[in-house]
Parts: structure tokens; C-alpha cells; sequence
């Protein structure tokens, strides 16, 4: 039997079968949230408005063990005590209503305007891997705060609209251009075929046994070019072009939404293998879409991995750096990681995570 898709009109926020997160009671003690990361395999840039009105977008993406993970709990002081890896500060809504774009907390606090409290909260965030990796973790981040919020909120919140509400902050208050799969990736969890189309946004599991999950963590692997970036001026880019209607870059998005199409369909049927090939298509298509996607030390790592034996691949994210992942059998990796480490490039271990938000204290669990 096939699993219940789970959709949500983005206009209403109405939603449909899926879990909700429970209320807690933070006055009981400190309230966790653990969000993950996510690689996407295919049709990244379909997912924004700007393109996916026209025809919809398609996304196929799974979540990996590398986590935000944000603890909140009652603080006598004023204000709301932060302590995160870009910083710590004491915040007061009251007082620090305009957030600048530039405060390396701004969205953080943008996500605590939303949720004024009248007592003192104590909140501090960790990160597995850094920002600009590509792996979606401003998306998780959002995620993972508006989830805790709601719930120490009192409010039971389907995980689309967390998704949503992340979404609308990071776009529509800080003015970040973004998708939105990262969000419902890392609300939902798994792997999953995400379809956009005006005002909705369906996220299906995708259907494999255990056999053909093992033999993708085998041949997917994950590499950090060593550079760092932010997506949002890449991204900008695209976005212009899907706005002035560019008629080539619209068009490669129409490939990349396609080849993704296939690359579910492959992976449905038990072909592991066409994903890689179809990866390699896909990133020649989405190498050419701005200027800034690739760079000559990305080249070059990429022909180098597709010379030791990688069947394809890409560079997660919007590109410029970050995690680059490829698809190589078991028998080709030995050389392919030997390539890439005289390379300088260093292999990240992941394992696939098959759940979204999860908030949890030291005595009970609260969503699954």
C-alpha cells in the first residue's frame, strides 16, 4: 500500500493526513528540537514561486544524520538569553523590534519577534556542520526554531505549516531569497518526491524497500570542497532570471525538473544506478543556470571524481562551494576517495535519517 502524501495550500496553511506537533509545558523544564539536514538529488530551483507557478516544481531530496539542534528553558533574567554559533546576546523583543539583515542573529531573532513571551527564556543552538555547506541549514534552522516556539507556545502546528511559517520568515521578513524544499525537508524528514504547484505544496515518501536504502547509503557520498558560501546572491541571480522570463535558464529548470521526475521514477523501479546518470545530466544543466553556480576549482574536482570512477553528481545547494555529492559504486570509491583526498577535500560520514522535527525533553517524547 502506498503512503498518504501530505499537502498544504500555502495561502490557507490548510493541511491534510499528516502528524502535528503536541504542546509542551515548558515550565516542567528545558524543551529540546532536533531538525536534519538534507542533499538533494534533483530539481533544485524548481522550487520557487517564480518558477513553479508557470508549470510546478519537483524536488527529490532525503534528510541525513547532521542535525540543528536548539534547547529552550525558563531564564529568570529579562529578555531572552542566546547562545548559538554566531553568537551570544541577550535579546529583548520589546525593546529590538527592527532586526537588521546584517546582525549574524537576525534570523534567529526574526523567529523570536514572532513568538513575544512575557517571561525570560534561555535559548542555545548547536550545529553538526557549519552554514554554507548546501546541505539546507538556514531552512532547518527556521524549521526547527518556529517548531520548538509553537510548541512551548501551546499550539499544535501540522509540520507544513512549521515549513511554512519558517518559509515566510526567512523570505518574506529577512528578505533571504529561497526555495522552499529545505523546509519542508527538514519538517518532514525521509526521503521524498516534493511537488510544488501554485498554492500547494504535496510531499510524497518515496517508496523503497530496505535493500534499495542500503545500497544508496553505499554509493552516495559526501565531500566539503572547502569553501564555504552564502546561496542568497547565487540564488538572487536565478531568481532574476525566472522573473525577466530568461528563456534559456527557464528552460534548463525544465530539464532539471524532468531529469528529477526520473530520477524518482528510476529509484521506484530499483534501478539505483540511472540516479547517478542522471545526476551527472542534471548538473551540466544546473552548472549553466548562473554565473556563479560553479567555479574553476569545482570543475576540476568534479572531472577528477568522475575520472576515478563517480557516475555523477553535484554540488548541493544553490553552488559556489559547500558539499559536493556523488554517486560511485562500492568498487570505484577506494580510488575516488584517494583522488579527492590528495585533492585537499575532505569526506563527510552521514547516514540517511528517515524523520523531520523532532522535539523531545529528558523524560518523555512528543512527536515522532
Amino acid at each position: 500500500m502506498k503512503k498518504d502524501p501530505h499537502r498544504v495550500n500555502t495561502k490557507m496553511h490548510a493541511t491534510k493526513r499528516q502528524t502535528r506537533l503536541t504542546p509542551v509545558d515548558i515550565t516542567e523544564g528545558a524543551w529540546c528540537a532536533r531538525t536534519p539536514l538534507r542533499v538533494s538529488f534533483g530539481g533544485g530551483g524548481t522550487d520557487f514561486e517564480e518558477y513553479f507557478c508557470r508549470d510546478g516544481g519537483f524536488v527529490l531530496s532525503a534528510t541525513v544524520n547532521r542535525y540543528i539542534t536548539t534547547r529552550i528553558a525558563p531564564w529568570e533574567g529579562e529578555g531572552i538569553r542566546i547562545d548559538c554559533p554566531d553568537g551570544s546576546v541577550v535579546f529583548d523583543p520589546e525593546t529590538e523590534s527592527s532586526i537588521s539583515v546584517e546582525d549574524p542573529l537576525s534570523y534567529t531573532k526574526s523567529v523570536l519577534l514572532r513568538y513575544q513571551r512575557d517571561h525570560g527564556l534561555d535559548l542555545s543552538m548547536t550545529m553538526d556542520l557549519p552554514m554554507g555547506a548546501g546541505l539546507g541549514s538556514s531552512g532547518s534552522m527556521g524549521v526547527n526554531l518556529v517548531g520548538l516556539l509553537e510548541c512551548v507556545g501551546g499550539n499544535s502546528r501540522s509540520r507544513a505549516e512549521v515549513a511554512e511559517t519558517a518559509f515566510e520568515i526567512e523570505r518574506n521578513h529577512l528578505g533571504r531569497v529561497t526555495g522552499r524544499q529545505d523546509h519542508y525537508a527538514a519538517s518532514f524528514g525521509g526521503m521524498n518526491k516534493i511537488f510544488f504547484r501554485e498554492g500547494e505544496v504535496e510531499v510524497v515518501p518515496l517508496e523503497l524497500d530496505e535493500s534499495s536504502w542500503e545500497g544508496l547509503q553505499q554509493r552516495i557520498l559526501l565531500f566539503h570542497t572547502g569553501v564555504a558560501r552564502d546561496s542568497s546572491p547565487i540564488a538572487g541571480g536565478q531568481q532574476r532570471s525566472m522573473q525577466q522570463r530568461d528563456s534559456s535558464v527557464l528552460a534548463r529548470l525544465d530539464r532539471i525538473r524532468e531529469l528529477g521526475l526520473r530520477m524518482a521514477e528510476g529509484l521506484e523501479s530499483g534501478d539505483l544506478d540511472i540516479l547517478g546518470e542522471l545526476m551527472h545530466l542534471s548538473w551540466l544543466e544546473k552548472r549553466n543556470v548562473g554565473s556563479r553556480v560553479t567555479t574553476s576549482r569545482i570543475d576540476e574536482l568534479y572531472e577528477t571524481a568522475t575520472r576515478a570512477g563517480a557516475l555523477g553528481g553535484k554540488i548541493c545547494g544553490a553552488g559556489g562551494g559547500g558539499v559536493m555529492m556523488l554517486y560511485c559504486l562500492p568498487e570505484n570509491q577506494d580510488r575516488l576517495r584517494s583522488e579527492l583526498s590528495a585533492a585537499r577535500v575532505k569526506e563527510i560520514s552521514y547516514s540517511f535519517e528517515r524523520s523531520g522535527i523532532h522535539v523531545f525533553s529528558d523524560h518523555v517524547e512528543v512527536d515522532s
